[in-house]
């Protein structure tokens, strides 16, 4: 039994949302050590998860987002901020990232959005 089958038997809800909205809170109390650029993470009402991945280019830093676009239509897109913008921006709000790349989640259970979402992250880190 993997990690995803452990988290979402401690769930009680039945409802898709609620039960992405648990696992990835619980995903991103254990990365958030992981991530360099905090003042990156982005938050939202739609945007359930956000991990810090290596930019394309060694001058980016990039930030992968999994987010409800409607209610069971889920998207994971790829943001990226340029090096120069954090460090001149470093002590005001950041700029808006430039949405790089976006994939629509074709799954409607919990288990395999998360799933679908991890293997970009993995692909993205080059794990």
């Amino acid at each position: 039994m993997g990690i995803l089958d452990l988290l979402l038997k401690e769930i009680t809800s039945n409802d898709l949302t609620q039960q992405i909205r648990e696992i990835c809170a619980q995903i991103a109390e254990e990365e958030k050590d992981n991530t360099e650029h905090k003042e990156c993470i982005l938050k939202g009402p739609n945007i359930f998860l956000c991990l810090e991945v290596p930019g394309r280019r060694a001058n980016e830093v990039a930030v992968l987002t999994l987010e409800r676009e409607y209610e069971e239509i889920y998207v994971v897109a790829l943001w990226t901020w340029t090096k120069n913008q954090i460090e001149f921006f470093k002590d005001d709000d950041l700029p808006t990232p430039k949405k790089q790349k976006t994939w629509i989640i074709q799954e409607y259970k919990a288990k395999k959005i998360l799933t679908e979402y991890a293997k970009i992250v993995k692909t993205l880190r080059g794990e």
